[in-house]
């Protein structure tokens, strides 16, 4: 959009002033925003020196359901489709709960069966030219529905059993200890090496949270 002035903060998506429950912090978040009006002149990008405050002590000690063990990074594209499926199975018991529980879910954007989620992935990833799936919608766009519908299924899975876990240690679990998230970095990795405007804009901007790039280098 390329407004006149603009404050660069490394937060979590949907948190422009950092954290919850943090007035000082926030206000300080304000007020850098508001001293960019004394600037004479623009553009001007300006970023936030400091990170959110940690989670409260009260949100430690959450645990995923069941015992994960994603494969190594770098791993073979069929052994991580194979790893993710059986993830995604494992889950998948603890998916339902958590849909009884809330009575809804928000996996489903992409019209596709969670399970085929994996093959798609990995072929995508092998050969970003694949044929769509959907008349009439393009692959990369079914591509990011579908991880959009996996990611939603892996969180609210996670997030059956008891106990609170805020957002940022939610994605450090999915990034870092599932099958799922090496499979989104392999994918990301296919689509940086695309010269198709599209793709690379997938892999550069929808596929991993701001918070999760210098973790996962």
């Amino acid at each position: 959009m390329r407004p006149p002035r603009a404050l660069a903060v490394p937060f979590e998506l949907g948190r422009p002033l950092g954290a919850p429950n943090a007035p000082a912090f926030q206000r300080r978040v304000l007020m850098a925003l508001l001293d960019l009006f004394k600037l004479a002149k623009g553009p001007a990008l300006i970023p936030f020196p400091d990170q959110a405050p940690a989670a409260p002590a009260d949100q430690e000690g959450w645990a995923c359901p069941i015992n994960l063990s994603p494969p190594p990074p770098g791993s073979p594209f069929d052994q991580l489709q194979a790893a993710l499926q059986d993830e995604i199975e494992r889950l998948r018991p603890w998916h339902e709960e958590a849909k009884c529980a809330r009575g809804r879910t928000t996996v489903g954007i992409s019209g596709l069966a969670v399970a085929d989620v994996p093959a798609l992935m990995m072929a995508f990833a092998q050969n970003i030219a694949l044929p769509s799936p959907q008349a009439g919608t393009p692959t990369v766009v079914v591509v990011k529905r579908a991880t959009d519908d996996l990611k939603a299924f892996y969180y609210e899975a996670a997030t059956a059993k008891p106990g609170r876990i805020n957002d940022v240690a939610l994605a450090d679990w999915l990034w870092g200890e599932t099958a799922f998230g090496r499979a989104l970095l392999a994918l990301r990795k296919a689509c940086l090496m695309s010269d198709e405007a599209a793709i690379k804009n997938l892999g550069q901007l929808q596929l991993m949270p701001n918070h999760q790039r210098d973790k996962r280098k």
